[in-house]
């Protein structure tokens, strides 16, 4: 149940003076004391109502989706029924965002005042205090109480646990007299204690969010956003937060500023350096590569300036891995990039789409809005070439970076949108993007086209451009916009399969594919057919050309057609 306990705090950051590694931290102590003793008790609003699972009540919430996708389709679906899949009823996000909220308001500066918040869906303005996330992987849970920790400067329960059990240990085998946990001494204990609570300043100063993204292959990064520079002594304090993490990498972003903080990229970059001092060479420089990335961004120092983009050793880019169809595949992500957010249902994507473009060795595939290459990956050994397209370079990067690992070499990204593109395609404009990588699209034979558009779904002229191609393979993440354009490609192509995908457990979302295919024959309806009857001949005679070098054909054929087929779509659409 909801609680209707009054609003606590306010995102901001804290009124605190910067504490170095090597600075006391008397003064800060003595301002979070005063601001505790000062602090009436707040209520916090619990949570719970917008993380929680309702796992008895999935099948019926699914069902409930899925009955409206198939409304939403009806009209188009030609007797086919949607395939359904469904999803792990907890612990299936990979990735959560936390705000980081105080009691009373932002000039709490004490410790114990913070705590990780999520907006209430029925009221923007209301945070509520979220102490776990089941809808998030174990990794996530198991990351979000221990950053909470660092921040607020306690012992990791993980830490407490083994020193608990240690020191029992040590009292039933009479070991465990004079010393303190762990048999330190009271002099270790407090210089720990200390050490706790000036990395617990310097990350807590002024931090309003915290995104945390996992993996199936347990590889975690986690993103702390600040709303004022990071201050000096940062880079180190996280460094040693990380070592606390189990390997998940801690980064600081700021306004232009990335600073990156992972202990293993630290240790490997140390090593190396040790190893070239002794004379190590070559075998330094490969040691100072490690981390999922590859090559690390550079740096290493405190220092950042406005423009730079990363600081520090090692990178913010993790592994995943997509099993289809019993293959692996390794993708890379990053917390700013997009990735699909149920990896478990993501393989079931990838495997439908995988298996609904068989049989296709001798053609080829344009994939429009490709990302960081998951689809592109997995569909790559079922064409002959692929030639992809995406805008963000961060997402180039990892995508062809995933194809390296995953030895792939038949496919080629241009960086350019869909519009670019289809104007690239007919002719209208050259593109150095296109020929300083060595694509020519009159060297693919393009039958099948992939888009996964974000939730505005495709433009008139995209729909365009895909009423040239045998097949479509749409994946949609809004079922709206999905039907709209399935409504325009009406008229060319027709639905042969649907399937869902329940990515988002519990809410009204829901992933969806159709495959189209082209009829022989486009469904033309009397007030455009007078409209379309003279380049319907012009049309035909190239469809004979079109046949013998594939659907796209030569831009001779492209220019001859292209009125006829957006008049066509362009019926659909009023439809």
């Amino acid at each position: 149940m909801k609680n209707e306990g009054t609003s606590v705090g306010d995102e901001g950051g804290e009124a605190m003076a910067v504490v170095t590694m090597e600075g006391e931290v008397g003064e800060v102590m003595a301002t979070e004391a005063a601001a505790a003793a000062t602090t009436s008790p707040a209520l916090r609003n619990r949570g719970d109502h917008i993380v929680c699972c309702y796992e008895d009540q999935y099948e019926t919430l699914l069902g409930e989706k899925v009955l409206k996708l198939t409304e939403q389709l009806s009209p188009y679906a030609n007797g086919h029924q949607i395939e359904v899949f469904d999803s792990p009823k907890t612990h299936f996000r990979m990735r959560a965002n936390f705000q980081v909220w105080r009691d009373g308001d932002k000039r709490n500066t004490a410790a114990d005042a913070v705590y990780f918040a999520m907006f209430d869906p029925d009221d923007k303005r209301k945070a509520c205090e979220v102490t776990s996330f089941p809808r998030g992987t174990r990794r996530i849970n198991e990351l979000m109480q221990d950053v909470l920790a660092i921040l607020k400067g306690e012992q990791l329960a993980s830490e407490a646990a083994a020193a608990a059990q240690q020191q029992q240990e040590a009292s039933s085998s009479g070991s465990g007299s004079g010393g303190g946990a762990l048999g330190k001494s009271q002099e270790e204990m407090e210089r720990e204690e200390k050490e706790r609570l000036e990395i617990s300043s310097l990350l807590r100063l002024n931090v309003f969010e915290v995104r945390i993204v996992t993996t199936q292959t347990e590889e975690a990064v986690v993103l702390l956003v600040y709303r004022q520079p990071l201050p000096d002594g940062w880079h180190a304090a996280a460094v040693k937060a990380s070592r606390k993490l189990k390997g998940a990498k801690l980064v600081g972003r700021s306004r232009k500023v990335k600073v990156v903080a992972d202990a293993f990229a630290e240790d490997a970059a140390a090593a190396a350096a040790a190893a070239a001092a002794a004379g190590g060479g070559g075998a330094a420089v490969a040691a100072a590569g490690g981390g999922s990335g590859g090559g690390g961004s550079g740096g290493g120092g405190e220092e950042a300036s406005s423009s730079s983009s990363v600081v520090g050793e090692g990178n913010e880019v993790v592994e995943e891995v997509y099993m289809v169809n019993g293959k692996p595949f390794k993708i890379y992500q990053t917390e700013g990039a997009f990735s699909q957010p149920n990896a478990v249902v993501c393989e079931k994507m990838l495997t439908w789409a995988s298996n609904v473009t068989l049989n296709s060795h001798d053609q080829d595939l344009l994939e429009l809005y490709c990302g960081g290459g998951t689809f592109t990956a997995a569909l790559a050994g079922n064409f002959r070439k692929v030639l992809a397209t995406e805008v963000s370079k961060t997402s180039v990067e990892l995508a062809n970076q995933a194809f390296a690992a995953n030895g792939i070499d038949n496919i080629k990204i241009a960086k350019l949108s869909s519009e670019d593109f289809t104007a690239a395609f007919l002719g209208n404009r050259d593109f150095y993007r296109l020929t300083s990588i060595g694509i020519r699209i009159r060297d693919y034979d393009l039958h099948t086209v992939l888009v996964d558009p974000p939730r505005a779904g495709l433009d008139q002229a995209t729909c365009s451009l895909l009423s040239r191609f045998d097949k479509i393979v749409y994946i949609s993440c809004n079922p709206d916009t999905l039907t709209r354009d399935v409504g325009m490609l009406h008229n060319t192509h027709s639905v042969e399969k649907m399937a869902a995908f329940d990515q988002f457990p519990y809410t009204h979302h829901l992933e969806a594919g159709v495959l189209l295919v082209k009829r022989p024959q486009p469904l033309v309806c009397d007030d455009v057919a007078a409209e379309s009857s003279s380049s319907s001949a012009a049309a035909a005679a190239a469809g004979q050309e079109e046949d013998n070098v594939g659907v796209l054909g030569k831009r001779k054929s492209d220019e001859i057609s292209v009125k006829e087929e957006v008049a066509t779509v362009e019926e659909g659409a009023k439809k």
